[in-house]
């Protein structure tokens, strides 16, 4: 070993390297799954809107893009 400090300061900056790539990927680790849940939460919320409309028996009308379908619940139509 012919230079100590050398030694120690090269382990001191690849233990902050190493420290600052962990939090960095926790972090973005951490907002993926934020997101996730988030979505999760939006599709829970539409499917509930969409059973609670249906229930009135009333048709429901759907729009994603240029589709469109109308639903009513099989329910309301075993009433009439």
């Amino acid at each position: 070993m012919k230079n100590p400090k050398l030694i120690i300061t090269v382990l001191l900056v690849l233990l902050m390297l190493a420290s600052v790539y962990i939090v960095i990927f926790k972090y973005r680790e951490r907002q993926i799954i934020v997101f996730q849940q988030g979505m999760n939460y939006g599709y829970e919320q539409a499917i509930t809107q969409l059973m609670q409309r249906a229930q009135t028996c009333q048709q429901v009308t759907i729009n994603l893009g240029n589709q469109t379908l109308d639903m009513i619940a099989v329910d309301c139509l075993k009433q009439k």
